[in-house]
């Protein structure tokens, strides 16, 4: 995997807190597993086209714009199609759930989320007291 993960907490304890019926449960497995299919297809991809960025990068002779810039567009390309794989899982998994359901899953990983990744956005702060007169 990818750099140091939380885990992710085991769907059964999700389906108890959340309310989850055996047939969502079953539906969710399937969305995981073949989002996870497609994810790890993808990062075997990425890392191989990383791989010959920096070999690109690295060798004596400098590569082309034109081949940089391909290389570059590949990567890009990869990274988009994991964050794609990633959404379309999680809009999957909300599709079995009622509303009510998806904002207990919420509540549920909004308490037990880790820190704040970088790069994540922030919590909108709270508006400023008025500045009295200098």
């Amino acid at each position: 995997p990818h750099g140091p993960h939380k885990k992710k907490p085991p769907l059964a304890l999700i389906a108890k807190v959340v309310g989850l019926n055996a047939k969502q449960v079953a539906a969710i497995k399937k969305v995981s597993f073949a989002s996870e299919r497609q994810a790890i297809k993808l990062r075997a991809k990425l890392q191989l086209a990383h791989l010959e960025l920096r070999q690109a990068m690295e060798a004596d002779k400098a590569p082309s714009e034109a081949r940089l810039t391909a290389l570059i567009t590949r990567v890009g390309t990869l990274e988009t199609e994991m964050k794609k794989v990633h959404l379309l899982r999680l809009l999957r998994v909300r599709r079995t759930m009622s509303l009510a359901q998806w904002r207990k899953l919420e509540a549920f990983h909004a308490r037990h989320r880790g820190p704040r990744r970088p790069g994540a956005p922030m919590a909108p702060r709270p508006p400023r007291p008025p500045r009295g007169p200098r």
